[in-house]
């Protein structure tokens, strides 16, 4: 293959991978519970969205894809089509191993020609249909699917859920869970008892409880003990309480003048439960005009859970005039940062820092470049090598 057509496919994948979402299809998973020598017969739907012309292989991938038979690997969408439904069937065996297996029906998109290379149909992307099969397991066996928390206040009602599924043969009475909630420190704050619930074989119910979280805001943890008959199981997360925020308490500036490097001493408290370490702040100021007079970086802190400490900022005054200030104190800590907005009235002999808000803004800071830009810029690329390669090829011929 020479370069022109080496560009040309690598401009095609690149076209595929920006328009995956082109398609849609639905549903995007089906369960069943498993029966031996059994058949099963599933559909799924494809949606042209964009009324394209369109073509996909089709395959099977996973633990089970040997009892998956397919009517056809390929699939053709018309642009005049809306939707086109897929049948296939799966059979199961005699026998199978207890638990979840999951098989993938895959459904990738190709370009629109009929001398397509193979190893453009290999790195092309595509949309998944799942089929789950559930295989019980002989007697008792209760299945977790998961530890759900919801977000709440400080004294506001936080709900707890844990999702379970009766994967076993047997019928399984007197199902609850007790729940601990930790601290950072691992001392119990609470303990809470959800409802007791029964379960029919393949059957799935919640247990669920309340808890009115009468504690400081921060990050705690939840361990579920989960008792059913003469069995239990443990599952744990961790949760917040209420929004990370560092309050300024105050900000003083002693035996100030004008024209010289003033001391600020910037008293911060943590409203978290947990310590924040390397913390450390950058004023932004600026004048009444708006205009940029000066950036400032303090030391780095630590403050503990719950407490005060101050934060250092060195500010030269030389050259500036009486009047109002604003300044932006962002606060970096853990590749996160706290926006503050303060507010400084400087005269001749004296400096007053007042707030702006009483809340800050929490940025995580992001160091990688959109996808989308990269994309983008891709496509840009290789059409124009496309289109050079082009040019030079027939100019040679």
């Amino acid at each position: 293959m020479d370069k022109t057509k080496i560009f040309v496919w690598m401009f095609v994948l690149i076209l595929i991978a920006s328009n995956v979402t082109a398609l849609g299809m639905s549903p995007a998973r089906k369960t069943i519970d498993f029966a031996e020598n059994s058949k099963h017969t599933i559909s799924f739907t494809l949606f042209n969205e964009e009324r394209n012309d369109m073509r996909f292989i089709v395959y099977a991938e996973g633990d089970m894809a040997q009892y998956i038979v397919l009517p056809s690997q390929m699939i053709e969408l018309k642009k005049t089509e809306t939707t086109k439904q897929y049948t296939f069937d799966i059979y199961l065996p005699k026998e199978m191993e207890p638990g979840e297996h999951i098989t993938s029906i895959v459904v990738k998109e190709v370009p629109y020609q009929e001398d397509l290379p193979q190893m453009v149909i290999g790195a092309t992307k595509g949309l998944i249909f799942q089929v789950k099969v559930n295989v019980p397991y002989p007697g008792k066996y209760l299945k977790v699917d998961g530890f759900e928390i919801s977000e709440a206040n400080k004294d506001q009602v936080v709900t707890m859920v844990l999702p379970v599924t009766n994967m076993g043969t047997e019928k399984l009475t007197n199902i609850k869970a007790k729940i601990e909630i930790l601290s950072p420190t691992n001392e119990v704050v609470d303990t809470i008892d959800t409802e007791t619930i029964s379960l029919e074989p393949q059957k799935r119910n919640l247990l669920k409880a309340d808890w009115i979280a009468s504690v400081n805001p921060g990050k705690y943890y939840a361990v579920a003990t989960i008792k059913y008959d003469d069995k239990s199981k443990k599952v744990d997360t961790t949760f917040e309480v209420g929004k990370f925020d560092i309050e300024i308490v105050k900000v003083e500036t002693k035996n100030f003048k004008l024209g010289s490097i003033a001391k600020m001493d910037i008293t911060l408290k943590n409203l978290w439960n947990s310590e924040v370490k390397d913390l450390y702040g950058v004023l932004d100021i600026k004048d009444e005009n708006w205009d940029k007079v000066a950036e400032i970086k303090t030391a780095s802190i630590d403050i503990l859970p719950l407490s005060e400490e101050e934060l250092n900022a060195y500010w030269d005054t030389e050259g500036l005039k009486e009047g109002r200030y604003y300044i932006n104190l962002m606060l970096h800590f853990n590749g996160k940062v706290l926006e503050k907005h303060l507010l400084t009235d400087l005269k001749m002999n004296s400096m007053t820092t007042t707030m702006l808000s009483a809340t800050g803004q929490l940025v995580k800071t992001r160091s990688h470049v959109d996808r989308t830009t990269i994309l983008t810029l891709l496509v840009i690329i290789l059409a124009i090598l496309n289109i050079t390669w082009m040019v030079y090829y027939k100019k040679k011929r």
